[in-house]
């Protein structure tokens, strides 16, 4: 089975609670085969060594109309700019900014990173930290966002970035 992201969690949860039990004895959780699935098993592996990010509590609306660059918009930049859209303006607008206004303190960490500098900052704490640690404290802390309907702004601004991108991405095949 393959899978990515929260897609694979899921069917691993869904095969799992088929062949087995989870159980919960105080704070810890652990998991008892049926004897019915002797041969049932798992093998989980990440090219990357990282497990996915966990949904949390969202402000804005899913696929905002502020999220995109208007075609307009692309076609004026482009004729400015050789045909080409970069990335760090996109990155820019719909991503930094944002967080400008929302989060002026993860702003003022990040407000000098271009994004290869930004992808590097996030993956070297990714690859710092052991995936499961990382997994467990990103559960922790979304668990808490969805209870206090409180979002986590720089995640949340960028899921909007990466859902912004597809516009200016296929203006370059248009």
């Amino acid at each position: 089975m393959e899978g990515t992201s929260l897609t694979a969690v899921d069917a691993v949860k869904t095969l799992a609670r088929l062949n087995g039990s989870f159980i919960k004895t105080d704070s810890k959780i652990s998991y008892q085969l049926d004897k019915s699935s002797e041969n049932f098993r798992l093998n989980l592996f990440s090219t990357g060594g990282f497990l996915p990010a966990l949904r949390f509590h969202s402000e804005d609306d899913a696929y905002s109309s502020e999220w995109t660059v208007s075609p307009k918009e692309i076609t004026k930049y482009k004729e400015k700019n050789g045909g080409f859209i970069e990335l760090d303006y996109v990155y820019n607008r719909n991503f930094k900014l944002p967080l400008k206004k929302k989060d002026p303190d993860f702003y003022n960490v990040i407000k000098d990173l271009e994004i290869e500098d930004f992808v590097k900052k996030m993956m070297d704490l990714r690859e710092n930290m052991d995936s499961f640690d990382l997994f467990k404290a990103e559960y922790e802390e979304a668990e808490k966002s969805i209870e206090r309907k409180s979002s986590i702004t720089w995640k949340e601004k960028l899921s909007a970035f990466s859902y912004a991108m597809n516009y200016p991405a296929a203006a370059l095949f248009s």
